[in-house]
C-alpha cells in the first residue's frame, strides 16, 4: 500500500516495468459528469477534459460552472443535451467561452422546458454573443419570473440590442443585477435603459463601463437610479465623467442606499471623489 504521493513518485521514476494494482474508495458518483460523458458517448464527441474537472469539483448541482472552457457552439452541445435531462440549474456560468448566438437559441429552449421554479443567475460574459442573444431572454417567459442576475459584459451587443434590453428590463420583474461593461453601446441604448427602469424595479447592481457614452445619458440613468429604493452598487469604470455627472452622483449617494461605486480610469480627480466620500461616508 502506498501511505504518500511521495512514494509514487519513487516508483514512476524506476527504470522497471511496475505494476500497480489501484483501489479507489469514497467516489462520489456527480449526476451531471454522468450525463455528460453519456451525451459525448452519443453525439460522438470527446468529453471536455477542463469542463470535467469543473462538473467533479462542483459542490452544488443545480449549479453549473462551465467558464473558461474553450466551448464553441458545437462543442457545447454535449453539455446542453445533459442539462436538458438534469433540468435543475439556478445557476450557469457559461463565461471566457467562444460560444455564439446558436447556444443561446438552445439555451433559451432548456430553460423554457425545464423547471418553473427558483431564481436563475446567468453569467455569460466574454464571448461571441450578439444582439439577437438577448432576443432569446426576451422569448423565454421563464425568465420574467425567475432571472435575477444577467451578465453579458464582453459581448459585442451594439446598439440593435436596445430594445431587447429595455424589454429584459421591463419584463424580467426579479432582475437585480445587470452588467452590460463593454458592449460597444452607445449613450442611445442607455437612453432606452432609463426609459425602461420604473419605480417599482428591484435593480440593486448595475455596470455600464467601458462603453462610448455621453455625460449626458450617464446623467439621466443616474437621476433614473436614484429614484429607486433598492439601488446599492455602480460600476463606472472606463467612462469619462464631467461636472454634471459627478453632480449627479452625489445626488445619487444622498438619496439611494448606495455601498458600493466604481469609478476607476474616468478622470474624476480627487475633487470629485472626496465630494462623493464625503456623501457615501
Amino acid at each position: 500500500m502506498l501511505e504518500s504521493l511521495d512514494e509514487l513518485e519513487v516508483l514512476n521514476s524506476d527504470a522497471r516495468n511496475i505494476f500497480i494494482e489501484v483501489s479507489i474508495d469514497g467516489w462520489i458518483q456527480k449526476r451531471l459528469m454522468k450525463l455528460y460523458i453519456d451525451c459525448c458517448n452519443e453525439l460522438s464527441e470527446s468529453p471536455n477534459i477542463n469542463l470535467l474537472k469543473k462538473l467533479y469539483i462542483s459542490e452544488v448541482e443545480d449549479e453549473v460552472t462551465a467558464s473558461d472552457c474553450g466551448l464553441q457552439d458545437i462543442s457545447i452541445a454535449p453539455l446542453l443535451k445533459a442539462l436538458h435531462t438534469h433540468k435543475t440549474v439556478v445557476m450557469l456560468d457559461l463565461s471566457h467561452n467562444l460560444l455564439g448566438n446558436g447556444t443561446m437559441e438552445k439555451l433559451q429552449q432548456f430553460f423554457t422546458s425545464g423547471q418553473k421554479y427558483g431564481d436563475i443567475t446567468l453569467d455569460l460574459h466574454c464571448n461571441r454573443f450578439g444582439p439577437t442573444a438577448l432576443f432569446q431572454i426576451c422569448e423565454c417567459p421563464v425568465f420574467f419570473s425567475r432571472l435575477e442576475v444577467l451578465n453579458i459584459s464582453g459581448n459585442r451587443l451594439t446598439d440593435a440590442c436596445g430594445s431587447y434590453l429595455s424589454t429584459i428590463l421591463g419584463k424580467c420583474k426579479a432582475l437585480y443585477s445587470l452588467n452590460i461593461e463593454r458592449c460597444s453601446i452607445t449613450s442611445r441604448t442607455i437612453q432606452k435603459v432609463v426609459d425602461a427602469i420604473h419605480s417599482d424595479s428591484v435593480l440593486a447592481q448595475l455596470s455600464i463601463g467601458h462603453n462610448p457614452l455621453t455625460g449626458a445619458s450617464i446623467t439621466n440613468l443616474l437621476k433614473r437610479l436614484s429614484t429607486l429604493n433598492s439601488f446599492a452598487e455602480l460600476d463606472l469604470s472606463g467612462l469619462k465623467l464631467n461636472k454634471p455627472v459627478i453632480d449627479s452622483l452625489c445626488e445619487l449617494a444622498k438619496t439611494s442606499c448606495l455601498t458600493s461605486l466604481s469609478v476607476g480610469s474616468t478622470g474624476i480627480g480627487n475633487v470629485g471623489i472626496s465630494k462623493i466620500l464625503i456623501l457615501l461616508l
